[in-house]
């Protein structure tokens, strides 16, 4: 049987990093429906950009035909910083642009919706694991929002989540 691959995506931290390398991501890949992985035995497919840089999220953009990542980086003046690369490989990326949202976690994710009501629309959500989002556009380069910050977990308003974390969309 011919099965095409599946790629995961992780970040190695702790003893799985390289000694005096803080967080890098990975890619592992499975030839045969999930049965085994074979991790990719080159280098980072992103090295440490920052300290703590982690949970990658990979999507296939088709206006610009390039897989987009978003990567928490870290937090810097009460603001959670991310970056979204590009490659055209899923091996090779460049850096493209950065996000920030105030006083949310890390696991971003970025991924486009329907309009409710408007079959023809569709808006682009930049979402953190404490449930705070923004809506937006995305290019295939940069996310644009002329937002404030929305709160899903709490009614709209910001503050701890109330007994949900790291919703992943899958």
């Amino acid at each position: 049987d011919i099965h095409p691959p599946i790629c995961l995506f992780y970040t190695a931290a702790g003893k799985m990093a390289q000694h005096g390398v803080h967080f890098t991501q990975r890619l592992a890949y499975s030839l045969d429906a999930g049965e085994s992985w074979q991790k990719h035995d080159g280098p980072a497919i992103v090295p440490t950009i920052t300290a703590e840089n982690r949970d990658p999220k990979i999507f296939f953009h088709q206006p610009t035909a390039r897989w987009v990542m978003v990567l928490y980086l870290e937090k810097r003046d009460e603001l959670q910083w991310f970056e979204i690369l590009t490659s055209i490989d899923l091996l090779h990326w460049q850096p493209a642009s950065r996000v920030s949202l105030p006083g949310t976690g890390e696991c971003g994710d970025l991924f486009k919706l329907p309009v409710q009501g408007r079959p023809d629309e569709s808006r682009w959500i930049f979402w953190s694991a404490d449930g705070v989002y923004l809506i937006g556009d995305f290019d295939g380069v940069q996310f644009i929002s002329n937002q404030k910050p929305l709160y899903a977990y709490n009614g709209n308003t910001p503050g701890p989540p109330s007994g949900a974390y790291a919703a992943q969309r899958f």
